[in-house]
């Protein structure tokens, strides 16, 4: 009798101990026959999932989300998220990733709107916008999702037009760069071999002179257009012309030998009218190695500030005032806000920033001024030059003799966002900044 209880039982047991390690052991599929992309990080694994079709030859995709190694999916993206039958996608991590809605793309209002991009995860999605201006063309395809390159988010694309000789057309390869994530993209400037940067007490609201650097051991040519972008609601905007229509430029190329200064003095008033205040920028588009193939082209751009009330002839200054402390290499927390943190060097007693009509304490001039620290050293950076940018992912150090100041602006591939200031003679140091 007892023998045939035990055995019963002792086949259970094998049973559900085969079945626990089935089930423990089980792969589950990542995808369906919906899943137009997926990519796994540790036990997260996220994926672009058909959702419904849209006409005319449009779909709507939305993102899932697993997070115990694909046994189940859950939809995060909040809204319709439409690309066309012919999209790409990519995530770069779990945070960021793209949707490429359609290759080619017309210009809109001076801008390119080709492709979505998301900084949680996928559950929201914004339009990332391509800066690009070219009179001759109207149509930019992109190529590929944007992808790193010496910690460098890039975005392939091309162009068709007409051969510089006239001798037929050609497929010209672009390169854009970002610096936030993928929002707004721009020409690629090979590590800063061109710089454009505003004089000092040269901006009022008609124009301003600009030094334009050659860093490279390459001759440059360049001509005359431009464009003026004003910064609305964390977006750039192309301003209209006085006109409506597009600017007229003369045919003349300028040749930049290889470590060559230019002041370049620029009356936008004529084209643009007077500058309210606001943040702007000065883009120009139409640079290429003179020896090389025309299927290389570079961009610059410099961005300003114009106060509330300009005073024709006059610039905002910034004042450091220092203590007696010699250490300019060891820091202060100053001020935290917007989830990244201001450092200042310990022989800082004060930072001031006079905006024409009045002279601001730093901290307060970011506190009390409705805007973010970004919008904040922005104003100060402007007036600064760009000394160099490190291959962590995009950070930034800006120096000014005349104004003894140095300040560094974190873009690291880990996500550190906060800046360092100290004085002129400040250098940037790996083990102690932007970690």
């Amino acid at each position: 009798m007892k023998k045939k209880i035990i055995i019963p039982i002792i086949v259970i047991l094998v049973l559900l101990v085969t079945g626990g390690i089935i089930l423990f052991t089980r792969k589950y599929s990542y995808s369906d026959e919906n899943t137009l992309y997926f990519v796994k990080f540790n036990d997260t694994i996220l994926r672009f999932e058909h959702m419904d079709h849209v006409v005319p030859q449009n779909q709507i995709v939305a993102v899932q989300r697993s997070t115990n190694n694909g046994r189940t999916f859950e939809t995060i993206t909040e809204g319709q998220v439409i690309v066309s039958l012919e999209p790409k996608f990519v995530f770069l991590n779990e945070k960021l990733g793209f949707a490429v809605k359609k290759p080619n793309n017309i210009k809109d209002n001076g801008k390119y709107f080709g492709m979505y991009v998301t900084t949680d995860g996928g559950k929201t999605f914004n339009q990332s916008e391509i800066t690009y201006d070219n009179l001759n063309v109207s149509i930019l395809t992109i190529e590929d999702v944007p992808f790193y390159e010496n910690n460098k988010l890039k975005l392939h694309c091309s162009i068709y037009q007409a051969k510089d000789d006239g001798s037929g057309y050609e497929t010209v390869d672009l390169y854009f760069i970002t610096d936030d994530d993928g929002l707004n993209w721009y020409l690629e400037n090979d590590t800063k071999e061109l710089i454009l940067n505003i004089k000092s007490n040269t901006l009022t609201n008609k124009g301003a002179t600009f030094i334009l650097k050659n860093n490279s051991d390459e001759e440059y040519s360049y001509g005359d257009p431009y464009i003026i972008e004003k910064l609305e609601n964390g977006n750039w905007k192309e301003l209209d012309t006085l006109t409506g229509d597009p600017l007229s430029w003369n045919d003349m190329l300028y040749n930049l030998k290889p470590h060559e200064e230019r002041e370049i003095k620029i009356d936008w008033s004529l084209g643009y009218g007077e500058l309210t205040s606001g943040t702007y920028r000065l883009v120009k588009n139409s640079f290429r190695k003179k020896n090389s193939p025309y299927s290389k082209l570079y961009g610059v751009h410099a961005e300003f500030e114009i106060p509330g009330k300009v005073i024709a002839g006059t610039a905002n200054t910034i004042q450091v005032e220092k203590n007696n402390l010699q250490d300019g290499n060891r820091f202060n927390k100053y001020l935290e806000r917007d989830g990244k943190t201001i450092y200042v060097a310990s022989n800082i007693k004060e930072i001031y920033y006079d905006d024409v009509k009045t002279k601001h304490v730093l901290k307060d001039y970011v506190q009390n001024t409705y805007q973010t620290i970004d919008d904040s050293i922005k104003h100060l950076t402007n007036y600064l030059s760009l000394f160099s940018e490190l291959n962590d992912g995009g950070t930034r150090i800006y120096k000014s003799q005349e104004y003894d100041i140095t300040i560094v602006k974190c873009n690291t591939v880990g996500g550190n966002k906060d800046y360092y200031i100290g004085d002129y003679n400040m250098n940037f140091d790996s083990n102690s900044m932007c970690k």
